[in-house]
Parts: C-alpha cells; sequence; structure tokens
C-alpha cells in the first residue's frame, strides 16, 4: 500500500467563482475534491478561516466521499467572503479555486404620495404629482436600482363640493 494525494485531479467547484445572490436566499456550495490513499479530510474554508458549523444553524456542512457540501439558509452580509475547499491527508493539502460570495439586496419600491397637490381650479381639471421612493428596501451591496419611474402625473379633479355649493 502506498499514500497518495492525487494533487494532478482538479476540484470540480459550483456554483462559478463569483456567486452573486439575494439576501436570505439559500446558497449551496459544492466541492468535488480529488481521491487519495488514506481518503483526505475535505473541509470549506471562509477568508482563510474553517467555516464553523456550529456558530449557526443557518449554516451546514455535509459529507459524503468525496463531494463536500455547505449549506446556507437566509444568507445575510456576514456569509460573504472568500470560500475555499481544502483536501487534506498525510500526503499533503491541497486547495480549490475560490469562489468569491456576494450577497446584495434588489431595491423596491414604497408606496405612490402625493408630492404636488392638484392643480385643477376650484371646479375645473388639473393634474397632480405622485412620488415614490426606492426604498422599500433599499439597494445595497451591489442590488439593482428600482426599475421604472419615480414619478407619476395623473388627472385629478378640483373640490366637487365646492362647485356644488358654488363656493370660492
Amino acid at each position: 500500500m502506498y499514500l497518495r494525494l492525487d494533487l494532478d485531479e482538479v476540484f470540480v467547484i459550483s456554483p462559478s467563482i463569483d456567486t452573486r445572490v439575494p439576501k436570505n436566499s439559500r446558497v449551496t456550495l459544492r466541492c468535488e475534491s480529488p481521491t487519495g490513499i488514506p481518503s483526505p479530510a475535505v473541509s470549506w474554508w471562509k477568508d482563510g478561516v474553517p467555516v464553523d458549523t456550529h456558530k449557526s444553524r443557518r449554516v451546514q456542512a455535509k459529507n459524503h466521499a468525496n463531494l463536500t457540501l455547505v449549506i446556507i439558509r437566509k444568507a445575510k452580509f456576514s456569509d460573504e467572503g472568500s470560500y475555499s475547499c481544502v483536501a487534506s491527508n498525510l500526503v499533503g493539502r491541497h486547495e480549490s479555486a475560490i469562489i468569491k460570495l456576494n450577497v446584495y439586496v434588489d431595491g423596491g419600491w414604497s408606496d405612490w404620495r402625493e408630492f404636488q397637490p392638484c392643480t385643477a381650479a376650484k371646479c375645473g381639471n388639473g393634474t397632480r404629482m405622485l412620488k415614490r421612493f426606492c426604498s422599500n428596501p433599499t439597494p445595497e451591496n451591489g442590488g439593482q436600482f428600482c426599475a421604472g419611474s419615480s414619478i407619476k402625473i395623473e388627472p385629478c379633479q378640483g373640490h366637487l363640493s365646492r362647485c356644488r355649493n358654488n363656493l370660492p
């Protein structure tokens, strides 16, 4: 029997090397590691430190043969970083390419609010301006700004009760 860690074999990691995920989404990092004799221990590292699955119930690690998964439920900004898969045994240590994980929030519109009152004379027709803000939520960490216009102009009428009563 001889000892070996097949360093010629390449790690198969997914998703891609630069990965963007929405905040609160589920992320699965997958690593198929090189083989060896004895079988290498395989682990995930984040920013040069082993991933600690004991700190949070949101982060789990699963191992089966040469397949190792890290599952992150409800991704947070604190989950961002450089992840790599490491295989090691008595012969040596081999590290995968790095997956850079970016967690972002896309913007969402607030409700429409009156920005400018109706321009109608006392009994006539006019327009009013409504405005909304990209703040529900505000885009963060490279998330997309809201699509569409922040201003809307719509028709309006003067005070009908004043017209009926012939009031100024």
